[in-house]
């Protein structure tokens, strides 16, 4: 929410900017008991996100093998959604998954250039190899679907304070409704191990607890 201010302290100026900070729509309450039903089949993959710094929507199972994801937007922005880290169970080891994530917002990346996701297997990682966040999957492929969104721009801070004409006409054109174009990146990964529960992440996640035990070491 915009910050709360007693526009008699302020001066004209002060006022005028408070007053058009955007106010960003507070999170839907999660409701804290639910029925998940899982099917009972050993080729279905749980997805989860609800642990720090996870980022995933939704997820729709399309065939057998082949999943479609929706991110949720950053914190505080425009519907802005290129951040992923997520979860998946996979109860069969060969068994091999196709991951789409359909609302991106990057024109290109790196991924069409041979750049894999971070990956994270708890069974490995307990195995003797010790393996820890590496890179993983193939056949990725980054494209731009069908699909676009609209959205409202906020206005630009430095354009709030501008009392020129100018300025006002600026920040009336700002306001008007622009189009968001959608990309597409997917990716295949085979699970190596029964009942694995395998992390996917778009960069080596850093989250504020890691944050923390790194200041308190210093």
């Amino acid at each position: 929410m915009a910050p709360e201010v007693e526009i008699e302290t302020c001066s004209k100026q002060e006022a005028r900017i408070y007053s058009k900070l955007p106010n960003f729509s507070s999170q839907k309450p999660v409701r804290e008991e639910y029925d998940l039903y899982v099917p009972n089949s050993e080729s279905v993959v749980l997805f989860n996100s609800k642990f720090e710094s996870g980022n995933l929507q939704q997820a729709i199972r399309q065939t057998e093998f082949e999943y479609v994801l929706y991110l949720d937007a950053d914190t505080n922005s425009q519907n802005y959604s290129q951040w992923f880290y997520f979860s998946c169970l996979g109860r069969q080891k060969g068994t091999s998954i196709k991951l789409s994530i359909v609302n991106l917002l990057k024109v290109d990346s790196l991924y069409n250039q041979g750049m894999q996701v971070c990956c994270f297997s708890m069974k490995k990682y307990q195995s003797s190899s010790r393996v820890g966040w590496h890179r993983a999957g193939y056949d990725f492929k980054y494209f731009r679907n069908k699909t676009n969104s609209t959205y409202m721009p906020m206005r630009d801070l430095d354009m709030m304070g501008d009392t020129s004409s100018d300025g006002e006409n600026q920040a009336d054109e700002q306001l008007e409704e622009k189009v968001r174009i959608h990309y597409t990146m997917s990716f295949r990964y085979t699970f190596e191990y029964d009942d694995d529960i395998v992390f996917f992440s778009h960069f080596y996640p850093y989250t504020l607890r890691d944050l923390e035990t790194s200041l308190e070491n210093i």
